[in-house]
């Protein structure tokens, strides 16, 4: 019997020895999804960071990741034809437990679990960055009282940070951000339950310039303040945007045309000696293509056309 338990441990002896020989192999983590296969194509699957989603920057060539450590932000850009590194970002610290005070001596305490990178936009060497927060991994807003909203400014010295929330559920959170003059932008912002909406001007150190309830302007348009803007629907017309007043109108630029021709690229130019030029590409019912471009008055409206 001692001779069997004896040869039983020179087996285990052996066998113990030729596993601590053995190499460890890890087995190498692979994209598992298209979201992983984007970030593993900018070498960013696998990093250590943890990052969540990846949005297309107003200049359609670039591409944005957000993604943290701990509770740190992470924002990555990349140009989209050569995939090389044009922005990063470390310095932003996450709120990710957020306590409501709900009014009526009620308080609520919410644990951000996802975050969403909603709008970027590059301005100079500015950045700006409108970053959804949300809990229990509600990206497509099913509940959204969980619902947060964060407006980056971002510099290369510094950052501002404004906030907002859904929870009362009366509040405001951001929802949108449009370019707008000398560098500002007008961010649109709505509500929970009740279908109401309001825009504000800021410029990009945070300064509120104005707010306002209505912001009825064409998809057509150049501001030319920080208040007004020049806009083109069937004909141009200036407009403050705070007062939702318009200034002047003018007559039907394309009066001379038959009424249904396509308008397939109308496009500004920057505000210069009291002007701006406004480029205007159609295409008529019999397929013929034409563009013009007028210099518009931005005082009184009068235009005339570009030869």
């Amino acid at each position: 019997m001692n001779k069997l338990f004896y040869g039983l441990a020179i087996v285990l002896l052996m066998l113990s020895c030729s596993g601590s020989d053995s190499p460890v192999v890890e087995e190498e983590l692979k994209p598992s999804n298209e979201f992983e296969e984007l970030l593993d194509e900018y070498n960013l699957f696998n990093t250590g960071a943890q990052f969540e989603s990846g949005k297309i920057g107003l200049d359609t060539n670039n591409i944005y990741f957000n993604g943290r450590i701990k509770d740190k932000l992470i924002i990555k850009g990349f140009n989209k034809k050569d995939k090389s590194l044009i922005f990063s970002h470390e310095e932003i610290k996450l709120d990710t437990i957020i306590n409501i005070d709900e009014g009526y001596g009620v308080s609520s305490t919410h644990s951000i679990s996802d975050f969403l990178i909603r709008h970027i936009h590059k301005s100079e060497d500015n950045y700006v960055l409108l970053l959804w927060g949300m809990a229990n991994g509600d990206q497509y807003l099913m509940n959204r009282q969980s619902l947060t909203s964060h407006l980056y400014l971002i510099s290369d010295k510094n950052y501002n940070s404004i906030k907002s929330f859904s929870i009362p559920a009366s509040s405001f959170y951001f929802t949108g951000v449009t370019p707008w003059f000398n560098n500002s932008i007008i961010v649109s912002s709505t509500t929970l339950h009740v279908d109401y909406k309001k825009w504000t001007c800021y410029t990009l150190d945070g300064i509120n310039q104005f707010e306002t309830s209505n912001f009825n302007v064409s998809k057509y348009y150049t501001p030319i303040s920080l208040e007004d803007c020049i806009a083109f629907r069937n004909n141009f017309y200036r407009i403050n945007v705070k007062t939702n007043k318009i200034l002047w109108e003018s007559e039907n630029p394309l009066s001379d045309l038959p009424s249904d021709i396509r308008k397939d690229v109308i496009v500004f130019s920057q505000p210069k000696d009291g002007y701006v030029n406004c480029e205007i590409k159609y295409t008529q019912k019999d397929g013929k293509r034409g563009e013009r471009t007028y210099k518009v008055s931005i005082a009184t409206g009068d235009f005339t056309m570009v030869e």
